[in-house]
């Protein structure tokens, strides 16, 4: 099971839910591509959290079919689909009365993976997310910041090396400095892992940035899919218009990675930003620290160019 569910393109064809006569999920078609962040976007009570729980059969459809790579989910055990999608919830979930090392390896103990292999994994998942092991395994929950929880929680949910992560408002009750650093972090580690990734958000600047291609979605009914430039731009649908508001000029600077950007050092300026922030994080760094120029950092922490005020303002010219 877990080598035949590695992989993850998710397909929902023409999937109801309803409850009480009320369609909370109506027609809905989509696919998502094999190792994309894929967001569900909208606000409470649109769908989205109904469709995503529909995905590991936590909810199960009135109406239609949903497949992961060509399979039909309900020919599997729902127990034993789930053990092979990892989920992560918004204030995580974890259990309050195991370590943090139990509870990143209770799917892989329930997959019968040896006691060394749980130990490896365990290990190996909390360098990934920047936790020392030697530290972290054996505290619990109740010592953990938020921040630190919501990190435990992600590496639980990739402890078995799943093809697919549902996410559910995984980063909202988190604090808004920890919540940047934490979505920089996890990008960086699907892009790694390749896992598909599909995560619920009623938050338009955490869509834009994180997401590969967005969902928008209103009373049970696509509005409209598209990567977050396309969905930004769109001028033909008006729920898609008025949903993005005024602040479409500012949420499509996050659509933008620094990287995209750089220009020669001329000299250092001694406060730096990583390539992949995107354009909004930068000009907010500028901000916080009165300077009208940052040094660009890749992955080995080199600065390999920097950015300007001037270039940015050019730029937000032309958008």
């Amino acid at each position: 099971m877990k080598k035949e569910w590695r992989t993850g393109m998710i397909e929902i064809k023409n999937v109801t839910k309803i409850y009480d006569e009320i369609r909370a999920v109506n027609q809905l078609n989509l696919t998502v591509c094999d190792g994309e962040i894929f967001v569900l976007l909208g606000s409470s009570g649109c769908g989205k959290s109904t469709t995503l729980n529909m995905i590991n059969r936590l909810i199960e459809p009135t109406e239609g079919n949903i497949y992961i790579d060509g399979k039909d989910i309900k020919d599997f055990k729902p127990e034993i689909l789930r053990r092979s999608i990892g989920y992560v919830v918004q204030g995580t979930g974890l259990f309050p009365n195991m370590t943090v090392g139990q509870n990143i390896g209770i799917v892989p103990k329930m997959l019968k993976w040896n006691s060394q292999e749980i130990k490896r994994r365990v290990k190996e998942l909390l360098e990934m997310i920047g936790l020392d092991p030697d530290k972290y395994v054996k505290k619990y929950p109740h010592q953990l910041s938020g921040g630190e929880a919501q990190r435990i929680g992600v590496a639980r949910a990739l402890a078995a090396n799943p093809g697919i992560l549902l996410m559910d408002e995984p980063f909202g009750a988190v604090d808004p400095i920890n919540r940047a650093n934490l979505q920089n972090e996890f990008m960086k580690l699907q892009k790694k892992l390749h896992t598909t990734v599909v995560l619920v958000t009623h938050d338009i600047g955490e869509a834009m940035k994180m997401g590969d291609r967005i969902a928008l979605m209103d009373q049970g009914r696509l509005q409209g899919v598209g990567t977050p430039r396309e969905l930004l731009c769109n001028k033909d649908n008006q729920f898609i218009c008025e949903f993005m508001g005024n602040d479409s000029f500012i949420n499509i600077l996050n659509c933008y990675t620094v990287k995209e950007y750089v220009q020669p050092v001329n000299v250092q300026a001694g406060i730096s930003i990583h390539e992949t922030c995107n354009l909004k994080e930068a000009i907010a760094k500028m901000i916080e620290n009165a300077v009208n120029v940052l040094d660009v950092t890749n992955d080995q922490g080199i600065v390999c160019g920097q950015i300007e005020i001037n270039r940015l303002v050019h730029v937000l010219k032309e958008m």
